[in-house]
């Protein structure tokens, strides 16, 4: 099969799970913006838990950018059950999640988009270094495998 025209799939979502993120998250939001202004796109912002502070920032930023949605956990679940939360609220087909710490590039999303071809379901970047200790690095394995196996059907 051939490639994807990425011009066809210009609506997207980007789900960020945020816990005590309130240094961070302005910048991801504004980066979010800059690199996808040529899409039609929603930044939904999962607040994983209750914290006054990044809840916060995350309504000043509600008020400042139109496209962005707030999605309120009663409890800290952790960041993949937050993640699911945030898939699940989304409305768009395409959806990339993005930590709040600014440690994606956002600006990798069109380049990401451009690997999808008529077989391919998932994308996702992988870092040049591992920038978190042993049990995250291997959570987050196991995170992808699932997801891997859930989307394929195997």
């Amino acid at each position: 099969m051939g490639k994807i025209n990425v011009d066809n799939f210009r609506d997207i979502s980007v789900v960020i799970p945020c816990y005590r993120s309130s240094q961070t998250l302005g910048k991801v939001v504004s980066d979010i913006e800059e690199a996808l202004q040529d899409f039609t796109f929603e930044i939904v912002l999962v607040l994983d838990g209750p914290m006054p502070e990044t809840k916060i920032v995350a309504e000043n930023l509600l008020a400042e950018y139109s496209n962005l949605k707030i999605v309120e956990l009663s409890k800290n679940f952790g960041q993949h059950p937050a993640i699911f939360a945030g898939i699940k609220e989304s409305k768009y087909n395409f959806i990339f999640t993005l930590d709040d710490d600014g440690q994606h590039i956002p600006s990798e999303i069109p380049r990401l988009l451009s690997a999808l071809d008529d077989d391919t379901d998932i994308v996702y970047g992988i870092p040049i270094t591992e920038e978190h200790g042993f049990l995250r690095n291997a959570a987050s394995r196991v995170f992808k495998i699932l997801i891997f196996k859930t989307l394929s059907g195997a």
